[in-house]
């Protein structure tokens, strides 16, 4: 009886230890290779639409932008009819971690609240159409930039020069608050993104 469990316990142990190795190996293989085919091993991956410098800017490294608090922006959001009173029921004003997002129509409306306090880190405005921006779209950026004393005129926003297939960018500076204004021509989308610099 003392042979025969010995035995067992001794296959056992042969065929554990033989069927371990190759799957080990071919783990190991595996993964080698799909380094070796991987493109972004050797080169920049970032995806198109976060290629732009507002989005190079690390998110925990981005400062609150002056003077505007979180709760009175989005009040003033519902006041200039960017967005509904019903948006703004929906708000958490209490989550100070996560991105609030909204829908407006075919955009989407995106602020970054300070996870510090009750500010506002970023935000961003994206829309359809950038070769021909909806006067829609241009009033509620106008609205966004009124709210946070961004005072530049938005005549030469959306006026890009165009660079082959690569994303169109204009910057412009104010009072220490950065707003990147861009247009991907590959699929016509565009972003209007405020920070502080």
């Amino acid at each position: 009886m003392g042979k025969i469990f010995l035995i067992v316990i001794l296959a056992f142990l042969l065929s554990y230890d033989f069927n371990a190795k190759p799957s080990i190996y071919l783990k190991t293989k595996g993964e080698y290779e799909h380094k070796i085919n991987d493109p972004c091993s050797s080169a920049d991956c970032t995806p198109r639409a976060l290629s732009t410098p507002y989005h190079r800017i690390v998110f925990t490294e981005r400062k609150r932008i002056d003077k505007v608090v979180f709760k009175d922006f989005i009040g003033g959001l519902v006041y200039k009819k960017v967005i509904t009173e019903n948006d703004y029921r929906n708000v958490n004003f209490d989550d100070n971690f996560n991105s609030l997002t909204i829908l407006i129509r075919n955009s989407i409306l995106i602020v970054n609240p300070d996870s510090g306090g009750s500010g506002v880190k970023s935000i961003e405005y994206r829309f359809e159409n950038c070769n021909q921006i909806s006067d829609f779209d241009k009033n509620n950026v106008r609205n966004i930039l009124n709210l946070i004393n961004f005072d530049k005129t938005d005549k030469d926003f959306y006026d890009f020069s165009k660079n082959g297939g690569e994303i169109m960018i204009n910057n412009f500076y104010e009072k220490g608050v950065g707003l990147e204004v861009n247009c991907d021509p590959n699929n016509n989308s565009g972003q209007v993104n405020i920070y502080r610099r």
